[in-house]
């Protein structure tokens, strides 16, 4: 970085260098502060400020946004699936909603309960929701018949004793957030988030074991090559399991774990959902708190990341949760804070 007793000959192009390889949240503040102290200084002359901009290096090209104007709109927007040019959402209302896949709303699926995630069991053809306020999955058709219900209700008391940490702001009331098929057998890995701990069934709905240790374990994904990605979001990290011990371990070590609290590369604050591009063959991963993207690769090296707290194109408030039309290659996240879905497309 520069030094602060850089010579009259310092240009800003050479500060425009060192500021693109930041390539960090702060670089703005960073720009204002380093300018105003040299200029104050004496150090630069005939400074022109316009140049002095971070170029938009992010691969990701904003399309359009989905809003939902009926019924009072979305209501903190959950989870989102797409599926045979369909985008199905889940809010925290008791509903799907189904749009098509330019964003226009066909349609409003009314639910006995409180859904909080959504999940494609593609061997099955079958829709696998999760339960906001007890461990229970619920199978269903695409014409949205229920075929089959897995797991148990939580006790009265343990609801109760929850909804106090929830009004005290202690804790966010939150069964599942994640279920996901293991597509060579059927069996379901779920994030259970309040019981800090990920859970699996065989596909006839018994559960074959519980996996401890996390802290808020909110996303997963089942690799070709038999490996758990989860992200734990209190523990502000990814966690990688092998897949041939979840079964028989309950206290099974992660074999890896990358990243930690922060706001750098590599780092998080509440790391949430997550997902991965088979064709790029990269992780994008939601930061609710840093309100940015990241983007790693498969050995977890560190790509891009964009955003910022705000609501235009390329900020956000609380980003949620990610899918990927395969179909046209668009990337569909939740923006929570802004209750929107956004819309991009990855440059090559």
């Amino acid at each position: 970085m520069l030094e602060r007793n850089v010579e009259k000959r310092v240009t800003a192009a050479q500060i425009l260098i060192e500021i693109e390889n930041l390539n960090c949240n702060f670089v703005n503040d960073f720009v204002n502060d380093f300018v105003n102290d040299f200029v104050k200084d004496d150090k630069i002359d005939e400074l022109d400020f316009n140049i002095i901009e971070l170029p938009n290096k992010s691969s990701f090209k904003f399309i359009n946004k989905i809003i939902y104007e009926e019924n009072n709109g979305f209501k903190d927007l959950f989870d989102i699936l797409i599926d045979n040019n369909l985008i199905y959402i889940i809010d925290s209302e008791k509903r799907i909603l189904i749009f098509n896949i330019n964003g226009n709303f066909e349609k409003q699926i009314e639910l006995q309960f409180q859904p909080s995630c959504i999940t494609l069991d593609k061997k099955s053809d079958t829709l696998l929701i999760g339960d906001y306020n007890n461990v229970i999955i619920y199978r269903y058709s695409k014409e949205l018949k229920l075929l089959q219900k897995i797991g148990t209700e939580y006790s009265s008391l343990y609801k109760f004793t929850k909804s106090l940490r929830v009004y005290s702001n202690l804790y966010t009331y939150f069964a599942i957030s994640k279920i996901e098929v293991d597509e060579t057998n059927g069996d379901l890995y779920v994030c259970n988030l309040n019981d800090k701990k990920i859970q699996i069934f065989a596909k006839d709905g018994t559960l074959q074991n519980e996996i401890l240790g996390f802290k808020r374990p909110y996303d997963l994904y089942l690799t070709k090559n038999n490996k758990l990605i989860v992200t734990d979001s209190w523990d502000n990290c990814i966690k990688i399991f092998k897949k041939e011990e979840l079964k028989s371990i309950v206290n099974c070590k992660p074999i890896a774990i990358h990243g930690k609290y922060g706001n750098f590369e590599k780092e998080f604050h509440y790391p949430s959902g997550f997902t991965f591009d088979i064709v790029k063959k990269q992780f994008i991963i939601c930061e609710e708190e840093n309100h940015r993207i990241q983007i790693l690769d498969e050995e977890f090296n560190f790509i891009e990341m964009f955003g910022k707290k705000g609501n235009d194109w390329n900020e956000f408030i609380h980003p949620r949760k990610i899918a990927i039309d395969y179909k046209t290659g668009n990337i569909f996240l939740i923006d929570a804070g802004n209750q929107c879905i956004k819309i991009y497309k990855r440059n090559l």
